[in-house]
């Protein structure tokens, strides 16, 4: 995952289901993934759409 804001690439992995719905925080919002960036803190957000898209593996 890429920070927006400051260009870091995270080195840990991280996975999106479209099953798994968490809140904003300090939003009446949801995402499929929120993450903060550890550099400028920030946080970043994807919000799967239903039926779209493919299904991707570690291999991708």
């Amino acid at each position: 995952v890429k920070c927006g804001n400051y260009g870091e690439v995270t080195e840990k992995e991280s996975y999106v289901m479209l099953g798994e719905v968490v809140p904003i925080p300090k939003s009446r919002g949801q995402a499929n993934l929120v993450q903060k960036c550890k550099f400028c803190g920030r946080e970043g957000t994807i919000t799967m759409l239903p039926k779209s898209g493919c299904y991707l593996t570690g291999d991708d």
